[in-house]
């Protein structure tokens, strides 16, 4: 079975969804790996923070709570241990709510031409479905589907 990335899974299971509420999207046959990233843009990496969810439903986190040697994103590891491990069908609603299919269809990068880019954040995404692989980035941008994602994982921060 394939690894597959989804940041999106976690809001299901956390709201309490099933699979089959028809409001959500059909769930993959597979359970996709997502890894979800919130990247400061200014001077200092203090405060990024990332999750990731394996096939397998752990769940990893990372926040930045020290300065990061020049050049780098992260100056803290991901947790040795899994924050929380999803059962299956959690696992599956949480990707299900989160209609994986359309964020494959996002452009690989999101962004306002209008808004100044000096400052802020931007917002990575990472699936992986078997050999299917994306990444999506918004950058200073409110995007309905990342924004889903960021307040279901954002739970599982240290």
């Amino acid at each position: 079975m394939g690894r597959r990335r989804l940041v999106f899974s976690t809001l299901a299971v956390l709201i309490g969804c099933s699979q089959t509420d028809p409001s959500l999207g059909k769930a993959p046959e597979h359970l996709v790996e997502i890894e979800y990233r919130q990247i400061m843009l200014g001077p200092t990496c203090m405060g990024n923070w990332r999750v990731k969810i394996t096939t397998d439903g752990r769940v990893y986190s990372s926040r930045n709570t020290a300065h990061c040697k020049k050049g780098e994103t992260w100056s803290s590891p991901w947790s040795p241990d899994p924050v929380t491990t999803l059962s299956s069908r959690k696992h599956r609603g949480l990707l299900a709510s989160f209609e994986i299919d359309k964020l494959f269809a996002l452009p690989p990068h999101i962004t306002d031409p209008t808004k100044v880019t000096m400052g802020g954040y931007k917002e990575e995404i990472e699936l992986t479905d078997g050999d299917r692989h994306h990444v999506v980035v918004a950058e200073n941008v409110i995007q309905t589907q990342v924004v889903a994602v960021r307040k279901a994982l954002r739970k599982f921060i240290l």
